[in-house]
């Protein structure tokens, strides 16, 4: 009797901290560890509540070690690198530059390494930073764009710093920007992956990325990759909301590349164009671009500051860091970095900043807006990432867009794909 009434504790705790709200709240670290052990235990439970249930403990018990020697196992062989033919006992890292980001929002680490492991649109990465331990892993979505002909691959990835590893990530970040001049500014970063499919659809005309926060890494390489001249797609919108206008640093390399995108037919004058969709040429092809930026907050505090950068040595040229000077150059003092957040904000042709009063955009507007604006033919994605609520809003308007009838009848913009980031599901 007592040990049904522990073994029903148990199997309610492993249900109550499933919970997708409870996991955001306790941490995915505390949620993976406390059900192997309640498992473990709830077993247990079984087992003293009624021993004629031993035959089948027994053989939960095996095949829960089974399952951890077989995770172990693998872990192991990546580590050995087996996949990519590399020798060596051990774990195998690659240095990773860091660069710190405090704004009013908080504190965000900018990341950039090489590595040879390709990977698609869509897809992420489980990070492991040895310095801090070598047993949490945690999943980031690279914010670079493939270059599937190319051996190495760039990763750049915008981290925000909550609690636990990322805060610690921080920290470490910090100690190393501060030994500037005399040290290294970088850290060991063990890379597992890729994890997940492309998001990339050839069938797809229309791309309208909605987006929160740092949840934009999920977005930009598909932007990307839509400007080149070999994807079919044609009309392409990035709407970003953020809370403070210091956060577009976060991707200021990339944010000022998409704008010199705009800039491209600036040659001719804008007379000739309709405000509302102006015409671009992406790297050969004529597409349509659009960026909108939602800026919540727009009272903000403190300014922004960055780390100052390392000096590059003898045997080392800027570039060597992953970022390009040409589009973002590294501010070292204050107001080189209140120009920097000005050039990011300045207003162009199909590029705007709204700012809000602590409200949100009307998600499911903009949704509409771009459709019944925007789209003239074809199927559109919406792809998403960002908070929870922002996906709950996203999936219901893409919902009410779908008209099933009016697709059968061969009208493909009723035709509406929703492509959430969900690493955690």
């Amino acid at each position: 009797m007592v040990w049904g009434i522990v073994a029903q504790a148990f199997i309610a705790f492993l249900f109550v901290f499933s919970l997708r709200p409870v996991i955001r709240w306790t941490g995915y670290e505390f949620f993976r560890k406390s059900h192997f052990i309640v498992a473990i235990m709830y077993i247990g439970a079984c087992w003293g509540h009624w021993k004629q249930l031993s035959c089948w403990m027994i053989a939960s018990f095996a095949l829960m070690g089974f399952d951890l020697v077989a995770r172990t196992v693998r872990t192991f062989f990546l580590h050995f690198g087996y996949k990519d033919g590399s020798s060596g006992l051990g774990f195998h890292s690659v240095s990773s530059k860091m660069e710190i980001i405090k704004d009013p929002t908080g504190t965000v680490i900018r990341m950039t390494f090489t590595h040879e492991q390709p990977w698609q649109c869509g897809q992420h990465f489980y990070l492991t930073f040895p310095a801090l331990s070598i047993w949490q892993s945690h999943p980031f979505t690279p914010a670079s764009l493939p270059n599937p002909s190319s051996s190495v691959q760039t990763h750049t990835y915008v981290i925000r710093a909550c609690n636990g590893e990322t805060k610690r990530l921080a920290e470490l970040a910090e100690a190393a920007a501060n030994r500037y001049p005399h040290g290294d500014d970088t850290t060991p970063v063990i890379i597992q992956g890729p994890y997940g499919g492309s998001i990339l659809n050839n069938d797809v005309s229309n791309i309208l990325a909605v987006t929160g926060g740092t949840g934009v890494t999920y977005a930009l390489p598909v932007v990307k990759a839509a400007l080149a001249a070999n994807s079919p797609v044609r009309n392409i919108e990035l709407v970003w909301t953020v809370r403070h206008l210091e956060n577009l640093t976060w991707i200021g390399p990339e944010l000022a590349y998409l704008k010199s995108q705009l800039n491209q037919v600036r040659g001719q004058p804008h007379d000739d164009f309709d405000d509302d969709k102006v015409p671009i040429v992406a790297n050969g092809g004529k597409k349509r671009l659009r960026i909108r930026i939602f800026v919540t907050r727009p009272d903000a505090g403190r300014p922004a500051r960055k780390s100052p950068p390392r000096p590059p040595r003898p045997d080392e040229k800027e570039s060597d860091y992953g970022f390009d000077d040409k589009l973002s150059p590294v501010s070292s003092s204050e107001s080189d970095f209140e120009s920097e957040i000005e050039d990011l904000a300045r207003e162009v042709p199909d590029f705007s900043i709204t700012y809000l009063n602590n409200a949100r955009p009307d998600f499911s507007g903009l949704v509409d807006l771009f459709i019944d604006g925007t789209v003239e033919q074809g199927r559109t994605q919406v792809i998403g990432s960002g908070p929870p609520e922002l996906g709950t809003k996203i999936r219901a308007a893409v919902a009410a867009r779908n008209v099933p009838g009016n697709v059968w009848r061969g009208d493909e913009r009723s035709d509406v794909e929703c492509v959430w980031d969900d690493r955690m599901g």
